[in-house]
């Protein structure tokens, strides 16, 4: 059986962690790149274009589909395209292409967004789907994923949540205002964080790789969510930093961030039910031991 993986979304925060993982596990990894490639396992791509150089697919047993631009944006007409283009798209291109050389597995990034944005909502994998704009995107996200099963591939939907590391992502955005000791609640509060420790998110995809019978939907969040009160006081305790001032008021986040705001103000407790039903162990469980691990 080959042990050659495509993973797209290389250079992103994921990626980077989990290329390093699949390599010492044995496997080798291919890549794509809008530009240059570095090495011989780097391939040209250009999913707008419909263009992919045709060896990357040679001997693919596995596609882990990362690719996605940030909706940590405003989200403006052309930037709502560009977010759902750049996750459809590419995941369709891949597609015609591994249809001709016998694709075995398909692993897709997703998003905790599909669910309704719901502090008193508690969501598993059968949960119901919102209808902002965040459950559109994964909406069609998925449904490109679902385009392979339909010919016969094996596919895994790894909703994910805030993942937490100091070198991206939202933990990033946090560190500084907190370690100036300036951290503060964002709106109420009380809206909920579901959030995933790097090194467990990294530890999903490699038993979604491993195992030939992981497939459908799975929530990569760690199974205990919390307020965003009870984050950004817990990410100041472990910073050893003062936490006193004012939430920062819901209008003000609204009028910086427009439409974009509500991925801040609102959320809702999602539960990886199907990664526990299946015997993961998440080494951070705990929101602040997954802190202590990252910053002390």
């Amino acid at each position: 059986m080959s042990r050659t993986i495509l993973v797209t979304g290389a250079t992103g925060l994921v990626g980077t962690a989990l290329i390093p993982r699949l390599r010492s596990y044995g496997y080798t990894v291919r890549t794509l790149t809008t530009s240059r490639p570095a090495d011989e396992h780097t391939f040209r791509w250009n999913p707008e274009k419909r263009q992919i150089d045709q060896r990357v697919f040679e001997n693919i047993h596995t596609i882990v589909h990362l690719a996605g631009t940030s909706i940590a944006r405003r989200w403006t007409p052309s930037a709502r395209r560009s977010i759902i283009d750049s996750r459809v798209l590419g995941a369709r291109l891949l597609l015609e292409g591994a249809l001709q050389h016998g694709l075995v597995k398909y692993i897709t990034a997703s998003a905790i967004g599909i669910y309704p944005q719901n502090e008193d909502g508690i969501y598993d994998e059968s949960g119901p789907h919102g209808n902002d704009f965040p459950a559109e995107i994964v909406k069609l996200w998925e449904a490109a994923a679902d385009e392979y099963a339909q010919h016969g591939i094996s596919v895994a939907k790894i909703r994910t949540g805030v993942v937490l590391h100091p070198s991206g992502g939202a933990l990033k955005q946090m560190l500084f205002p907190t370690r100036l000791g300036l951290g503060s609640p964002l709106g109420s509060g009380r809206q909920i964080v579901s959030w995933i420790h790097l090194h467990d998110l990294v530890n999903i995809y490699l038993m979604a790789v491993v195992k030939a019978d992981f497939t459908g939907i799975y929530n990569a969040t760690a199974p205990n969510p919390v307020s965003n009160a009870t984050l950004m006081k817990t990410l100041a305790r472990v910073l050893r930093k003062p936490f006193f001032m004012p939430p920062v008021p819901a209008p003000l986040l609204r009028l910086a961030l427009g439409d974009m705001s509500s991925i801040t103000l609102r959320g809702s407790a999602v539960i990886p039910r199907r990664l526990l039903n299946e015997g993961f162990t998440f080494e951070f469980p705990d929101l602040e031991s997954a802190l202590r691990d990252l910053l002390t």
